[in-house]
């Protein structure tokens, strides 16, 4: 594999397209629930936490058997990759399964406690109830783009994206409004619409993998139901995964909840700036994936001297990218922030978090990037505690700076630049230090 520019950018472009439009999906939310008021706004930031809260334990077992198709990709053992997507697959539907029944039985009670304000909690609670069963399909599109990262042929991931935004925004403007002959469902209508656009993406994928791609080269003609050998091998590298990504939005759901206890407006300004923050995330997240894939690649063609140059080139080119982005966000900031909301007052007292957010961002260029390449490795337990590090700091500063000192929101959004610190110092000492070499997957 090799890691010029052009190559770095052809896997990150669609990767980049494909979470930038996951993104859109709640920009869009938001910029529909801002037209019902602060509350319903606050409370999708909640709920869409919430529920990423819950992918993010979807998320990270695919994250494991990404490194491991992408390992047996790098050693021309395809047959394998096909093998690696059914069993996890098939553990990911039962997963989000569980996740839903547990969801549907003591959500209620969770948010409850969490929550102090009765109208906030009530419209959590309605999105949360019918938002949950999203978590089935994000099983499916988040092993689709596993094995299609994995094996490096990323373009479907955008071709999805764009079929789930469009689905999107049609119904949310059906469901939450009442158009076309819909009832008006409110913040339940945005819930459901995002429910349903993530099963049509999720029915491009199976389109594609049965038109597009070679079946039997990669081994999909051997549907393997049970093979508990491989389920623990994928579980040994994405265990940890699973607990780093649930851990860290684990956390930010609940800085959501500490915002909420400084009033409505400040938890829906942290709404807006959190989906405000959606591109240059992409962006950082683009990258990251590249580095994931290319590390683990590298890896298994037996050229693991070659990775932390691959890195470096790559956290180059996101450093160009991403500055420029910035750049433009702090120069256009009210017209950006104009778009979430036409409340003139609340756009206002955003202002100064919005910058802090765009501050926050400097330690995550490099760092993000380094992070991928350490779960790469198949080191995905250094990860872990490299996360548990660096969510003790981000605790400890939501504790001081909001729970007991309450100061204001422009101060409170600097604990994502602590935890993105300690993100890149960590990440950075681990590669560099090279005990990586010879791990096998």
């Amino acid at each position: 594999m090799t890691y010029d520019t052009a190559s770095i950018y052809k896997i990150a472009f669609p990767v980049f397209i494909s979470f930038l439009i996951g993104q859109i999906i709640s920009i869009t939310d938001v910029i529909f629930l801002s037209r019902l008021g602060t509350t319903a706004v606050g409370a999708a930031g909640l709920g869409a936490t919430y529920f990423l809260a819950m992918s993010m334990i979807i998320s990270g077992f695919s994250l494991g058997a990404q490194i491991i198709i992408s390992r047996r990709n790098g050693e021309q053992n395809l047959e394998k990759t096909g093998e690696v997507f059914y069993q996890g697959l098939l553990f990911l539907v039962l997963v989000s399964l569980f996740l839903i029944g547990i969801s549907r039985i003591f959500a209620s009670d969770v948010l409850k406690i969490l929550i102090k304000d009765k109208q906030v909690f009530q419209a959590t609670e309605e999105y949360v109830k019918w938002r949950v069963f999203g978590l089935l399909a994000t099983s499916l599109i988040m092993m689709f783009r596993a094995f299609f990262v994995g094996i490096v042929k990323t373009f479907i991931l955008q071709a999805s994206s764009i079929v789930m935004i469009f689905s999107n925004i049609f119904l949310n403007y059906a469901l939450i409004f009442g158009h076309f002959g819909f009832e008006a469902l409110g913040i339940k209508g945005a819930a459901i619409a995002s429910v349903i656009s993530e099963f049509v993406a999720a029915g491009v994928y199976v389109v594609y993998l049965c038109r597009k791609i070679e079946i039997k080269k990669y081994g999909f003609c051997k549907i393997c139901y049970k093979n508990f050998g491989l389920l623990k091998s994928i579980l040994d590298v994405s265990i940890w995964t699973m607990l780093q990504q649930f851990v860290s939005i684990s956390t930010w759901f609940l800085f959501f909840v500490a915002i909420e206890h400084l009033g409505k407006d400040e938890l829906a300004i942290s709404n807006i700036l959190r989906n405000s923050a959606g591109l240059p995330w992409s962006i950082v997240f683009a990258f990251g994936a590249v580095s994931g894939t290319m590390t683990s690649n590298l890896i298994g063609e037996g050229k693991s001297e070659e990775v932390i140059g691959a890195n470096k080139k790559i956290i180059s080119l996101n450093v160009k990218v991403i500055s420029a982005t910035l750049f433009v966000f702090a120069l256009f900031y009210y017209p950006i922030l104009r778009i979430y909301s036409d409340n003139t007052a609340l756009i206002n007292k955003a202002i100064p978090a919005y910058m802090t957010a765009l501050t926050c961002y400097l330690p995550l260029f490099s760092g993000w990037i380094w992070f991928q390449a350490v779960a790469a490795t198949g080191y995905t337990r250094r990860t872990m505690l490299i996360e548990l590090i660096a969510m003790t700091f981000y605790m400890l500063y939501i504790s001081v700076f909001i729970l007991c000192l309450k100061m204001p929101l422009y101060i409170c959004m600097f604990a994502d630049g602590v935890y993105n610190l300690v993100i890149f110092v960590m990440s950075y000492r681990f590669m560099r230090s090279e005990k990586w070499i010879g791990k096998k997957v």
